[in-house]
């Protein structure tokens, strides 16, 4: 019997080990877009919305249903701004979909939202950013912050400020180093 269980211990372990090496090999065959958009954008966006808990779509206004983490600069065309959070805000998934992103409607949004200035900053000056030199590991060594950075947002869901969430955008922009301050940070004076 006891050697029955050593054995099946044994078979879990290297199933374990052949599970992580599949993984790990998955990874290595992604391109940096592919592990952008697989492993590291869903966490931003995850983080955009805990930003926004509580909050309005911002195209739609509605509060029900899905939300998502919906990019005023879509990320099909411009992969540069894809994980700036100043760039996604909540949105619900009918809005972000079906219905195209609702471009007019969010901008309107934001304005309502946040005021002309920081919609300008928005709309005019994020897409003066220069084109990314990420490397795939740089995305890769990402991860674990943006882990910890959902885990302490997920401990405070609070509904938050538009100002509390454009200096929660700030600090996580710098904390998450991607972009030059002038395309991470809002001045919020």
């Amino acid at each position: 019997m006891c050697l029955e269980f050593a054995k099946h211990k044994n078979y879990e372990k290297e199933v374990k080990k052949a599970k992580a090496r599949k993984r790990q090999h998955k990874i290595e065959e992604m391109t940096k877009d592919k592990y952008r958009a697989v492993k590291i954008q869903p966490l931003i966006n995850k983080i955009a919305r805990l930003i926004d808990y509580g909050q309005v779509c911002i195209a739609s206004r509605v509060d029900k249903g899905k939300m998502a983490g919906g990019h005023y600069h879509a990320v099909g065309h411009n992969r540069t701004l894809s994980l700036n959070l100043h760039n996604i805000h909540i949105q619900s998934y009918h809005s972000n979909g079906p219905q195209g992103g609702q471009h007019i409607k969010y901008r309107h949004g934001l304005i309502e939202e946040y005021g002309n200035e920081y919609t300008e900053f928005i709309d005019m000056h994020l897409c003066q950013c220069p084109s990314n030199l990420w490397t795939k590991n740089d995305l890769i060594k990402l991860r674990p912050g943006l882990l910890g950075t959902i885990k302490q947002l997920e401990a405070d869901q609070t509904k938050r400020t538009p100002l509390e969430r454009i200096t929660l955008r700030n600090q996580i922009n710098e904390q998450i180093g991607l972009y030059a301050k002038e395309f991470s940070i809002f001045s919020v004076e």
